[in-house]
This record gives structure tokens, sequence and C-alpha cells, in this order.
């Protein structure tokens, strides 16, 4: 009997390795709000959703696509498009884990129509691909933001099976433009991901 004590031992070590690591994957899955994060006024989140970062500059500018793009090298060329100077926010949301992402595509799709918000374009998976939306076009929008220390970069987020809408509200003499990014879920949380841009 006394053999066998060390593969006891053992068992009980590799079993307790294993549930700390659960813990940890576990802790590492699950998002966290973003400490003083708020939503745009204009555009709320999706029910449920986390705040997971954000970016606020007060100055910037930003393209908004009015239309498909085409290769152009390190940045999509678009035939149709807005730069935009001014307050640029970003929000990187964390939808809940049962949602689908085309769910969450469809509500924000309706929430800025009720808002009304006039949508310039819009395109889902495979068209997202073919008009540089999906790439490179990410890394223009979302990777020159001023994000948050110590968060994710959700730049990265938005590199495969995306839905993207860009969208104008013209109200008392001013014009506000809204762009959204919805990826399906990715290896890190499991769950779709939101970006909104507002300019």
């Amino acid at each position: 009997m006394a053999s066998m004590q060390p593969r006891l031992v053992l068992r009980a070590l590799c079993a307790g390795a294993c549930l700390a690591a659960a813990a940890l994957a576990s802790a590492q899955t699950k998002p966290a709000e973003l400490p003083g994060g708020h939503d745009h006024p204009l555009i709320s989140r999706y029910a449920g959703s986390v705040l997971h970062n954000a970016s606020d500059e007060k100055f910037a500018s930003v393209r908004v696509p009015a239309g498909p793009g085409r290769s152009g090298g390190a940045q999509a060329s678009f035939d149709k498009a807005s730069t935009v100077e001014g307050h640029v926010s970003a929000f990187f949301y964390v939808q809940p884990k049962e949602r689908s992402a085309l769910e969450v595509f469809r509500n924000y799709q309706s929430a800025l129509k009720s808002a009304g918000f006039n949508t310039l374009y819009s395109c889902e998976m495979n068209a997202c691909d073919q008009a540089q939306i999906r790439d490179p076009f990410p890394k223009e929008l979302l990777g020159t933001r001023k994000w948050a220390a110590g968060r994710v970069d959700p730049t990265s987020s938005f590199d495969r099976d995306v839905r993207f809408m860009s969208a104008k509200l013209s109200r008392n003499g001013a014009d506000t433009y809204v762009m959204v990014y919805v990826a399906e879920p990715n290896s890190l949380w499991g769950a779709p991901v939101a970006a909104v841009v507002v300019a």
C-alpha cells in the first residue's frame, strides 16, 4: 500500500492544478466593465453587454465610408466617404454569450433608425470582406483610437466574420456620424463583440 501513496498524491496534485487552470481560464474569459466608463448619450449598449474598453478624443479625424472600398495598399480606398474631424468617441462591448452577432447587429440597425439616423453603408460577412471593411479598415478606424490602458485593444477582434454599418444624423444644423462593427464570437470570450464609433 505504501508504494501507491506517491501515485495518489500525484493525482491529487494534478487534479488541483487542473482546477486552478480552469478557474484562471474562467476569470480570463469573463469581460470586466471599464471602471468609470459610460455609453454615448445617443447610442446605448445592447442589453446585457459589457463595456470593456473606450476612447474619448476631443479632436480627431475619421473616415466614414458611404459605400464599399477597394484595395489601396495599407488603407482601403473608398469611392464614397466623408472625412470627419472633431470629437470622436469609441466604445468596445462584449455581448452576452447567449445572443447571436446577427441579433446584436439588427438591434443596432433598428435603434439607429428609430433615433433618426440614415444609413450610409452596410455590409455583412463576405460582402464586408470584398468591400475592405473587414481588412484593412479596422486598423485605420479602431487601431488609431486612444483606448484605455491595460485593457484589450479591440482592433484584432474584428478580423473575421464581421457586420458593419455607417449612419448619419442631421439635427439642429449639426451632423453626427456613427459606425458600428459587430463580429462573431472570438476565442477570447466566446461571445459576439461590437465596436461603436461616434463622430
